[in-house]
């Protein structure tokens, strides 16, 4: 069986907590980027919701929008140490979410464009009104 580490008493890690919390979010960003696992905790309570209603007002639909908020965060975390203090870290933030929604829309609407495709083409061709033309009579 694996050493476990000593439990933590309730009150130190709700403190660490508010603590953190009480913090702005230069100064968790920073902690994260130091791979203080509370900070990437931090910052997913703080933008969780404001991703999740991002992305939903870009995709309408639900399952999708809580797969693009958990892989912007995964995107987020992956690459905190890409992150310029000389920005917000929320303009960053969502501009990831935003950036990767428009990917996956695009990528989709080209996909079901080709499916829509692929099949036999049913008549040669429409007159301007959208009728069928005759073929000419031999």
């Amino acid at each position: 069986m694996p050493l476990q580490p000593p439990p933590r008493s309730p009150s130190s890690s709700a403190s660490a907590r508010e603590q953190l919390a009480k913090l702005p979010d230069a100064e968790v960003v920073a902690l994260a980027q130091q791979g203080k696992e509370s900070a990437y905790r931090e910052l997913l309570a703080r933008y969780e919701r404001p991703v999740f209603s991002l992305v939903f007002r870009m995709v309408r639909d639900r399952e999708t929008a809580e797969d693009l908020a958990q892989e912007t965060f995964v995107k987020v975390l992956n690459n905190i140490d890409r992150y310029s203090p000389d920005f917000k870290f929320s303009s960053w933030l969502f501009k990831i979410a935003n950036n990767l929604t428009i990917e996956v829309r695009r990528s989709r609407g080209r996909s079901a464009s080709l499916g829509l495709n692929t099949g036999p083409v049913l008549c040669s061709g429409t007159s301007r009104t959208g009728r069928m033309r005759r073929s000419p009579r031999s």
